[in-house]
């Protein structure tokens, strides 16, 4: 991963010029297997029931469509005796119908499941006063040859709705670039110093990697000299 050296933001007659990254204070980095899922027993014993229901629900009812749908095209090709082109015949619709079958129950158990499941939400009150935040939280922005202008527009309504809080001392904001196309680094970088001025966001860094192979910018280890916990924007 390379290794970026710190860039200083233009001087000016009421400002220093400051680095666009903290201090780094590296931290260790296991490798993550992505040929198999990551085993979380709280969630496998919560689901583990429903998932089991859910799954005799598919299959009990794609049996019997398929045998109401078979035994009624029996029905029809039964007239006269069964020859061996309709035993074929009812054969490959028995297979087509179970297809289709399991499809159908597939999507009934999903609707099932949307209607009972309650809506995502964070628990807090609306109606009484926020939260006392007390941990260091590191907002980690990747972008990608994206508009920089949208981006740090973005960024900066985020961040002046968390200094409207009174809690902007609690997060670190990182604009991690993978940007390729060198005339969209370059005004990145004039919009980042133009977002840094106008935000006055001593809180507010950017870090670009030529070479965006491997790991992604948001693993980066690469953070503030406190300890904080990412979260992905």
């Amino acid at each position: 991963m390379d290794a970026l050296k710190p860039s200083q933001v233009p001087s000016s007659p009421s400002t220093s010029a400051r680095p666009f990254l903290p201090q780094e204070s590296p931290l260790s980095m296991l490798p993550c297997r992505l040929d198999r899922a990551a085993h979380d027993r709280r969630s496998q014993a919560l689901t583990s029931a429903s998932l089991t229901l859910r799954r005799l629900f598919i299959f009990a009812g794609t049996a019997l469509l398929t045998l109401a749908g078979g035994y009624g095209m029996y029905d029809v090709v039964k007239v006269g005796g069964v020859t061996f082109l309709e035993a074929l015949l009812l054969g490959l619709f028995l297979v087509l119908l179970a297809w289709v079958a399991f499809s159908f129950m597939s999507a009934l158990a999903g609707f099932f499941v949307l209607l009972t499941r309650g809506q995502p939400s964070l628990p807090i009150d609306t109606t009484g006063p926020l939260p006392h935040v007390t941990a260091r939280t590191a907002m980690l922005l990747p972008t990608y040859n994206e508009d920089p202008h949208h981006v740090t527009a973005r960024l900066r309504a985020m961040y002046e709705s968390i200094e409207a809080t009174g809690y902007a001392a609690q997060f670190d904001w990182f604009l991690l670039s993978d940007t390729t196309d060198p005339d969209i680094w370059i005004n990145e970088e004039m919009a980042f110093i133009q977002l840094r001025r106008a935000c006055g966001g001593a809180r507010l860094h950017y870090r670009h990697r030529s070479d965006n192979t491997a790991r992604s910018p948001a693993t980066s280890p690469t953070g503030s000299q406190d300890s904080a916990r990412p979260m992905i924007i």
